[in-house]
């Protein structure tokens, strides 16, 4: 059984970003874990 609010970052959408060079994905994961005051946000270049 799992937490209703525990989430694994793969289960939420990201979306790319393309900045210079670099190549970003953002997924915003406060949100969809039942946050309402704190804001996590995963980045991978």
């Amino acid at each position: 059984m799992r937490y209703s609010n525990v989430r694994n970052a793969d289960e939420v959408e990201g979306r790319e970003m393309i900045k210079l060079r670099y190549n970003m994905r953002l997924r915003q994961l406060g949100k969809p874990a039942g946050s309402i005051a704190l804001g996590v946000t995963e980045l991978r270049a």
